[in-house]
């Protein structure tokens, strides 16, 4: 019985450590945490997530998770058609200096010390991440956009240029071809292979 009484004891010191390091973690996390009922109102905040959404932590109690990230937002967080690992895509919140700031959540369901099922909601800040992303997205735009007036300049150089060139090389060889002094049948074979060799590069300039 004694030995009973020991094991429940030293059972009973590892879960208040262990409910102690939760609620430390809880409380001291740059991530902002939400516990939200079934029906989304938040039952709990950690500090991060009064940061996030500019209340005290204890003036979040009860609020509509709608109310802080909006109907879409809310529903994506409450559906029950989430993968495997509890991932919804990015919310955006919209803060009071009208700035976005962009969130990457994770769901966890948990069950509370009623027995009462809750979703543990984690909102990471990854705007940075989204902002640095818009930028390579942009970046690339230009760059494509740059590519295709350097064809457009190659290509009306070409046209008005080169091929304007080979053009007129093909009518001075048909002028030397139809001179009044007669050529070589050799001469305007050769002559005959040169225009065609010209009219060649021609069409593959303009291709």
């Amino acid at each position: 019985e004694m030995a009973a009484r020991q094991r429940a004891e030293t059972a009973g010191t590892a879960l208040k450590a262990s409910e102690t390091k939760s609620r430390t973690l809880f409380e001291s996390t740059p991530v902002a945490i939400l516990l939200l009922d079934r029906h989304g109102a938040v039952l709990e905040a950690n500090p991060a997530a009064g940061a996030l959404f500019e209340k005290a932590p204890d003036a979040l109690k009860g609020t509509a998770v709608s109310d802080l990230v909006g109907a879409q937002g809310a529903e994506k967080l409450l559906s029950p058609y989430l993968d495997t690992n509890g991932h919804v895509s990015y919310l955006v919140l919209k803060k009071r200096d009208e700035s976005e700031v962009y969130l990457e959540p994770a769901l966890t369901h948990v069950t509370s010390e009623g027995g009462t099922g809750v979703v543990q909601v984690l909102l990471q800040d990854v705007t940075e991440e989204q902002q640095r992303q818009a930028g390579l997205r942009a970046y690339a735009v230009q760059m494509l956009r740059a590519q295709e007036d350097e064809r457009q300049r190659i290509a009306q150089e070409l046209h008005d240029e080169t091929i304007q060139a080979l053009v007129l090389l093909c009518r001075r060889l048909d002028a030397v071809e139809v001179t009044n002094e007669p050529l070589p049948p050799s001469a305007v074979r050769e002559l005959q292979e040169a225009r065609r060799s010209a009219e060649e590069v021609v069409a593959g300039l303009r291709g």
